[in-house]
């Protein structure tokens, strides 16, 4: 990631632009250690799974950041504050029902940055019975971590990818030109229509 937004920078200057430039008022205070940060950005996440599984979108507010970015998992999901991203959640949840969608954990691995004033995620969760892949940034200003990013995506078993790939129908550019076929390359032709 350090390489990719070196190159950028180097693209910019080289083309004449100017670096972007950084606003340096806000003091974020002193450097967390990474292991600190790791554990209390993961604490943030675990949080946010137990909120959901209580279907109470309504307590994220203290862990979920005002200008939060949301998408997925449908293709039309994409969400760029929490008033939005939380009325979209509580659609799902139903505060009343007497069984609420359980979410559960994978494999959480958390990554701090150094310095430890913000932290990415990725986890495979389980919502009842169905995998989704989840990737969260989260940033810390004052020693607690606010969720500021997340993407979400469902992640099929592979019987149903394949299914769905069978009814797929590859067609290569220009085969469906019905121009003229010299005899010598009629059975170069059909392994190439049947592939």
């Amino acid at each position: 990631m350090r390489a990719v937004s070196a190159l950028a920078l180097a693209a910019l200057t080289a083309c004449g632009g100017s670096a972007p430039k950084v606003d340096k008022k806000k003091d974020v205070g002193p450097a967390v250690d990474e292991r600190t940060a790791e554990k209390d950005a993961r604490g943030t996440l675990e949080e946010i799974y137990g909120t959901i599984s209580r279907a109470k979108p309504d307590n994220l507010f203290s862990i979920v950041d005002e200008k939060v970015i949301v998408f997925g998992p449908r293709k039309g999901d994409a969400l760029g504050n929490r008033s939005d991203a939380l009325v979209a959640l509580g659609k799902y949840l139903d505060p009343k029902a007497k069984e609420h969608a359980q979410v559960r954990s994978g494999d959480l691995s958390v990554v701090a940055s150094p310095g430890g004033r913000s932290a990415w995620a990725f986890d495979v969760v389980n919502v009842e019975g169905t995998p989704m892949a989840i990737v969260a940034i989260m940033s810390s200003e004052d020693d607690f971590f606010r969720l500021t990013a997340a993407a979400l995506a469902n992640t099929p078993p592979m019987k149903e990818i394949r299914s769905e790939l069978k009814k797929d129908a590859i067609v290569p550019t220009g085969a469906m030109d019905k121009g003229q076929v010299a005899d010598e390359a009629e059975g170069a032709v059909e392994r190439f229509k049947k592939g």
